[in-house]
């Protein structure tokens, strides 16, 4: 297991850069709903194949209240309402000290997918493979401040 990353849920407002590329894209009927990566990045697409087969994800959103036809596809940034902030996964590397998108959430403002793509071990696992997810994470960090009194962990 790589240790240095993990994933955290953020709540993001895109740069122009993000605005203006054509993303692999997971729809609901014809409605972008999670977009995954640049369309030349072949993992972009992989990825978003690999969420559909887990039923936890495809659950959770049903469970939001989103219905409907479930498919893969592309779409240019261009194209997307962009007027409020989106949720979005980032993979934090701690020897680093440095981040970097995994996907965007377009209708998550409560963060409810995006925190169950970084605490589900098997759906993390498909941003990167042997991640620490954000639940091992913090129980680390518990861990440590209770075994440490006098330690407190900012980060």
């Amino acid at each position: 297991m790589n240790n240095n990353l993990f994933l955290s849920p953020v709540i993001y407002s895109p740069s122009d850069g993000i605005k203006n590329i054509d993303h692999s894209a997971i729809f609901i009927n014809d409605d972008p709903f999670v977009l995954l990566g640049n369309i030349d990045d072949k993992e972009s697409s992989r990825k978003a194949q690999l969420l559909l087969q887990k039923t936890p994800f495809t659950r959770a959103i049903a469970l939001l209240g989103w219905h409907g036809s479930l498919k893969i596809g592309t779409i240019c940034g261009c194209d997307i309402n962009w007027c409020y902030p989106k949720s979005i996964i980032t993979v934090i590397n701690q020897n680093e000290k440095s981040r970097y998108i995994a996907a965007i959430f377009l209708h998550d403002q409560n963060q409810a997918l995006a925190t169950l793509c970084c605490v589900h071990e098997s759906i993390a696992d498909i941003f990167i493979p042997g991640t620490s997810t954000l639940y091992e994470y913090y129980n680390k960090s518990v861990l440590v401040q209770l075994n440490n009194p006098g330690i407190a962990i900012v980060q």
